[in-house]
């Protein structure tokens, strides 16, 4: 009944490393640890048959993540810890809508941001706070830039203090 376009290969390049759930630890230059949990890809749709809201389908493709107590960085919601954010997060509908979005430990990028990453090599990619679409949100201590490959994921951050975390 309501056609949706299937996710892009460009799309799904972001989400390559999170076939499965894992826990991946960084440590910082001073000897900090962040352990964070990322989930396995959840697809999920909804479909809208209302007259003041429309017609149309949606298919959602998100990846959540969620830092461990005990590590440097922490999410934060109006002074209470908040349990898990998207890294990826991708909207399509059949109404012709949709948007994507990375978001990492307070550093939030949209598609026209996400294009804008400096490629480093073929399958990796930097992201920096000048290009983001907002910096240090929902988050107790920012970063200042990640560094993403497409085939393994986060390999390191440099938070708001310079100091640099690298993927154990």
């Amino acid at each position: 009944m309501y056609s949706v376009d299937d996710f892009t290969k460009e799309e799904l390049k972001w989400t390559k490393p999170f076939n499965k759930n894992q826990t991946i630890i960084f440590t910082s230059e001073k000897g900090e640890v962040d352990t964070i949990i990322y989930k396995q890809v959840i697809l999920s749709n909804e479909t809208v048959n209302d007259l003041e809201r429309g017609f149309y389908k949606s298919n959602y493709l998100s990846i959540p993540y969620e830092f461990t107590k005990g590590s440097y960085h922490q999410f934060d919601f109006d002074g209470t810890s908040a349990t898990e954010q998207d890294f990826v997060s991708i909207e399509k509908s059949s109404a012709g809508f949709g948007s994507m979005e990375i978001s990492f430990i307070g550093l939030l990028f949209n598609e026209d941001e996400i294009e804008k990453a400096k490629k480093i090599n073929i399958n990796t990619y930097q992201f920096d706070s000048l290009n983001a679409t907002a910096k240090w949100v929902n988050i107790k201590k920012g970063i200042k830039s990640f560094t993403f490959n497409t085939d393994i994921g986060i390999l390191s951050y440099i938070d708001e203090r310079d100091i640099k975390w690298i993927k154990k």
